[in-house]
């Protein structure tokens, strides 16, 4: 769902709740440990810093 900028900023916008199975849950739970429990856990490749 793509907000406009507007509504991205506002904080009476909803989160958008996505279903995961118990397989893609399982994943994101063994990434923890490498990612922590802040910060993304796929972060983003066109802002990487050591091109």
């Amino acid at each position: 769902m793509k907000l406009r900028e507007w509504q991205k900023r506002d904080n009476r916008t909803p989160a958008q709740i996505v279903p995961l199975s118990r397989q893609a849950r399982r994943v994101l739970e063994n990434l923890l440990p490498i990612t922590g429990p802040s910060g993304p856990v796929f972060p983003n490749m066109a802002r990487r810093s050591d091109k």
